[in-house]
């Protein structure tokens, strides 16, 4: 027993190590923040045009006689990203070496591969010029910190080691506050990047501050009154009130020194000073929001003690299922057909990558806010009872924030990395999506043919992306797709017509027992498939081989069609939904193959 005492107290005393060097990283990093917001706003970001290199020498060797001006202001900050970097390699092989739990090895290993890709996407702003990647350099750097702090958190003994506080109730309403208040103050930091690189989004940004201001003062209040006194967050609570107040000022400062009436009285120093604090205080924000937030949903704020592993990779895995991913694969396969089709030269592979990017961060929180939507009819449904929402692995909140935060990040990112026309068509499906679509599901047989809709759109986006308009091979594409999704959706509707209808879904099969008029729909749509499926060579985009290839896909299509609408049994609607799912991929690939100069 005397031995056992010892032995726990080397062990709380290393614990404690690993997290004052969790603070040290975590506060390295806000110094690299505040460095990089002194870069953005003095505009010294390419003092130095080289890369990995500073005019040739080493970044460790080059002679401090040339650290002047812009030079010292960009090599300092690299320097001091280096420096991150390795202490963050660091801290990670201690986490391993301590024999950490696997879900916090986790966010050690996720910390340097995010360290590492900032650095390369630092890189390549200076080397390919390119303004986007200055944006999302800037919006990493606030999504690392805020995991390094997290480290932080979590490798606290004294976090750890809380007993339970508080009741359930209070702490739940709490934990929905705060999360929600991260995600919002995050999408703002992201926001702020674009303003300050591109000088757009101004009115979204001051109307997402309003909602930050909201939600934020609402978590205080909260945490002052008898709900939420007893969780243990009132210092971290106060804290971010303060900073709330203060990041208010800063922005109104840095706003009216922009404005030409009042910029005239203020000198660049003192607007690039109030910039960077802009900045400053925006990622101690979003940080102390990540503390509030991790610690009331330590389960010491509920029930039990100690930090919940679930926090972990079980988590990543319940908010990746919200996102569908082989829906998004499916969206991004249809994207890039419309952006390689649409590309009369050579394949722009940076834009292609950024239209990617933009699309699957807008289609996976669509799908998110989907199932937010329906989370009452999936748990109606055996198909889906056991998604992250019905069976109560996340709640809605979580899943709510979790979508507006990555759909708005995909629609912002594609109207500023790729063209304002993307952007806009990406709204309208995600808008015609959930607004339409999903509400009409539970009113009208119509809804397949609404759902085509935004279904059909992802490749007029990929042709938006690559010539910045909508041409007419763009519209034949989306009869393709919208044409396709017909007997694709009626076939999945008459497979589990049962559920459908427990669930009070008003799809067509459900609402006819006999299925003749699903039949006729099925065929209808598939003999208007087989004729515009063949307009790709009529029109020039396509040679002859994928004329004859079309019309074959088209005739065996319509007999699988045919032959459900005459035996409409589930084994002919499974046969017609396999032939649909190879259907769509050999088609676009065989326009691809036999692709002409459109």
């Amino acid at each position: 027993m005397a031995a056992a005492q010892p032995s726990r107290s080397r062990r709380q005393s290393r614990d404690v190590w690993v997290h004052r060097f969790a603070l040290l990283t975590a506060a390295a990093t806000f110094l690299l923040i505040v460095a990089g917001g002194i870069v953005t706003s003095t505009g010294a970001g390419l003092a130095v045009p080289d890369w990995p290199t500073t005019f040739g020498h080493n970044m460790l060797l080059y002679p401090w006689s040339g650290m002047v001006g812009g030079v010292l202001v960009e090599h300092s900050h690299r320097l001091l990203g280096a420096a991150v970097g390795l202490l963050t390699v660091a801290l990670t092989l201690w986490l391993w070496i301590r024999g950490s739990p696997g879900w916090l090895r986790g966010l050690g290993t996720a910390a340097v591969a995010l360290v590492v890709v900032q650095g390369i996407i630092g890189g390549l702003r200076v080397v390919l010029l390119e303004r986007t990647l200055a944006i999302v350099h800037a919006a990493m750097a606030q999504g690392f910190f805020a995991l390094v702090v997290s480290i932080a958190v979590v490798t606290s003994p004294r976090i750890l080691a809380r007993g339970q506080v508080g009741d359930a109730g209070g702490a739940g309403r709490l934990q929905s506050v705060a999360l929600l208040a991260t995600g919002v103050t995050y999408v703002q930091t992201i926001i702020g990047a674009v303003l300050r690189h591109t000088g757009w989004g101004l009115i979204a940004h001051l109307v997402v501050a309003a909602v930050v201001t909201v939600l934020v003062s609402y978590l205080v209040l909260l945490v002052s009154t008898g709900e939420g006194r007893q969780q243990g967050v009132g210092r971290p609570a106060a804290l971010l009130g303060g900073l709330l107040v203060l990041q208010l000022l800063l922005g109104v400062g840095s706003t009216m020194g922009r404005l030409p009436t009042v910029g005239a009285q203020v000198s660049p120093g003192a607007l690039a000073a109030l910039t960077t604090a802009h900045v400053a205080t925006g990622a101690l924000m979003l940080a102390t929001c990540v503390v509030v937030t991790l610690m009331l949903y330590r389960p010491g704020a509920t029930s039990g003690s100690g930090l919940d592993p679930g926090l972990g990779s079980r988590r990543v895995r319940d908010f990746l299922a919200l996102t569908r991913p082989r829906v998004v694969v499916m969206v991004l396969v249809t994207t890039l057909a419309g952006f390689y089709l649409a590309s009369s030269g050579g394949l722009d592979g940076i834009r292609l990558l950024h239209t990617l990017i933009g699309m699957a961060l807008a289609a996976g929180g669509t799908l998110a806010l989907n199932q937010y939507l329906e989370r009452d009819v999936d748990a109606r449904m055996h198909r889906t009872r056991r998604r992250p929402l019905p069976d109560g692995r996340l709640l809605p909140v979580e899943a709510l924030s979790f979508g507006i935060t990555i759909t708005a990040g995909g629609l912002l990112y594609l109207t500023v990395a790729v063209s304002p026309l993307s952007g806009l068509l990406t709204a309208f499906s995600v808008g015609s999506y959930l607004f339409l679509y999903t509400p009409l599901k539970r009113k009208t047989s119509l809804c397949s043919v609404i759902g085509a809709v935004p279904g059909a759109l992802p490749p007029l986006i990929g042709w938006a992306a690559a010539r910045g308009d909508l041409g007419v091979g763009a519209w034949v594409l989306f009869g393709i797709l919208f044409l396709w999704q017909i007997p694709h959706s009626l076939a999945i509707a008459r497979l589990y017509r049962e559920d459908y209808a427990r669930a009070g879904i008003q799809l067509l099969p459900v609402l006819e027992p006999d299925g003749a008029s699903t039949g006729r729909q099925i065929v209808t749509n598939c003999l208007a498939l087989l004729a515009v499926g063949l307009l790709p060579t009529l029109i020039g985009l396509a040679g002859p081989m994928y004329f004859v290839g079309a019309f074959l896909l088209g005739l065996l299509f319509l007999g699988y069609g045919v032959s459900l609408a005459l035996s409409p049994t589930e084994e002919a609607a499974r046969r017609l939904l396999i032939a649909s799912l190879a259907y769509l991929p050999i088609q676009l690939a065989l326009m691809a193959i036999d692709r002409v100069r459109f």
